[in-house]
């Protein structure tokens, strides 16, 4: 378990990861701040292709940092969220963020 602590650090580190393609960080007690700092990270890593963050309380605020991110990351086709607090506002702000990205 890496926590958000942990997260933010993973996160620091995704832009100089070009080959790694999935990454499953499911069970991980990450929090809204640890899913900020991995949505951030998607605007400068072009390799990561899915990404699971199932069963973490990212809720709110880490939904709407994805939904951020994914408005112009061209390269995350699979994210998974089941479990994750997030709502139906982040549910709702992903869903525009990927229509506008498409």
């Amino acid at each position: 378990i890496i926590g958000s602590g942990g997260a933010v650090l993973l996160a620091s580190i995704l832009h100089s990861a070009p080959t790694l393609q999935v990454l499953d960080l499911s069970e991980n007690m990450i929090e809204a701040s640890g899913a900020s700092a991995l949505a951030n990270s998607l605007a400068t890593n072009n390799s990561l292709r899915a990404l699971n963050l199932t069963s973490n309380m990212i809720g709110p605020e880490g939904a709407a940092a994805f939904a951020r991110a994914l408005s112009c990351n061209r390269t995350l086709t699979a994210l998974r969220l089941a479990s994750t607090g997030i709502g139906g506002a982040g549910a709702c702000a992903i869903v525009e963020a990927l229509e506008r990205n498409s």
